[in-house]
């Protein structure tokens, strides 16, 4: 079944007639009456979408594909409408956000990101699911968390396991024989470090590493440590605290230290404030790796971010995070290297 090309313009038509209803409707200008109104339009949107989207599930067609495609087009009728209306962008997106919300956070992961239960959207278990990969059994909810899975911001989430983990093999292996200190900050899941162990314990390899993770989060330690503690008896250390406020007097040194999904909510300030301490617990000769999340993103992958999730980074592409690292103690960048997309970015620094 395909959908037609006067089906889209007829759709497109829709969003923006609502739109304009909407804005020029006195009932909207209290704020009580503008909250009514935008729970009835959103509850007419969502039952309008579940039907396409039910019936898009019937489709052989990627649906995936189908639904950013949508995304796209709606992004598309807001910008038409908010220049035919002479409104602000801003205030248009933020308006479309809100009224379509229910309908994604139909999905798990747009539900979790937008209400933040552990206080920040990218949050221990929502990023052990994007590396599980794990989707709802059926019907809108799976179509949805599968469109999250494979957005480009969450591809690049996945592909940061391999690439930090190749990157943690490769400092054991080059330890000769000395037990390496390896200490992730923010360390959320500690996947990779997981990884880690498994082919430690798999291959005839290197020293085995004492391990330290720093997190603000008790849930996310305790997660780890559980998972760390079937697959591992390597030492592992777990401390709670804030890493904006983990100072160079902490007792303990690293060889390898890491904090990847953490400086994206960090302001030029603050970031190289932390890096200034990360400075300072590094062994001479030591290596900080730095992640952070470069603004490449697709319109609809950005406007699921922004506005439907309210996910705020601070994004920075290879000049930012060189120009940064100038700043701190660390000088200058010794590589940055990128996983497949270019979207998230590893600068590799060393005492």
């Amino acid at each position: 079944m395909q959908i037609s090309n006067g089906a889209l313009r007829a759709a497109r038509a829709w969003i923006k007639d609502l739109l304009r209803r909407y804005f020029s409707d006195p009932r909207s200008q209290g704020t009580e009456n503008k909250e009514r109104m935008q729970g009835k339009i959103g509850a007419v949107l969502s039952r309008i979408a579940r039907e396409f989207y039910d019936l898009a599930l019937t489709k052989a067609e990627s649906t995936n594909s189908l639904l950013n495609a949508d995304v796209a087009r709606l992004l598309i009728a807001l910008q038409e409408f908010s220049q035919e209306e002479k409104l602000s962008p801003e205030v248009v997106f933020s308006t479309a956000a809100n009224l379509t919300r229910p309908l994604f956070c139909t999905s798990w992961y747009f539900d979790r990101a937008f209400k933040k239960p552990r206080r920040y959207p990218g949050d221990y278990l929502l990023i052990q699911r994007i590396y599980d990969g794990s989707t709802a059994s059926s019907g809108l909810a799976a179509l949805l968390d599968r469109t999250f899975l494979a957005s480009p911001s969450v591809q690049a989430v996945q592909n940061r396991r391999e690439v930090l983990g190749n990157l943690l093999w490769k400092h054991l292996v080059s330890s000769n024989g000395q037990m390496s200190r390896i200490l992730s900050l923010g360390s959320g899941p500690g996947q990779e470090l997981i990884d880690l162990a498994v082919r430690y314990r798999q291959v005839a390899g290197p020293k085995g590493p004492s391990v330290t993770c720093v997190d603000i989060d008790p849930h996310a330690l305790s997660h780890f440590r559980r998972r760390w503690q079937a697959e591992s008896s390597l030492p592992i250390t777990t401390i709670r605290a804030d890493i904006r406020r983990f100072t160079s007097g902490a007792p303990l040194r690293a060889d390898f230290a890491y904090c990847i999904g953490l400086f994206d909510y960090l302001s030029d300030d603050e970031a190289i404030a932390v890096l200034d301490n990360i400075w300072a617990l590094l062994s001479h000769m030591g290596t900080f790796v730095l992640g952070n999340l470069a603004d490449r993103l697709p319109p609809e992958d950005r406007f699921c971010m922004d506005q439907i999730m309210q996910w705020y980074l601070v994004y920075r592409d290879e000049k930012a995070l060189g120009d940064l690292i100038t700043q701190s103690r660390f000088g200058r960048a010794k590589a940055i290297v990128a996983e497949p997309q270019r979207i998230q970015l590893f600068a590799i620094l060393q005492k």
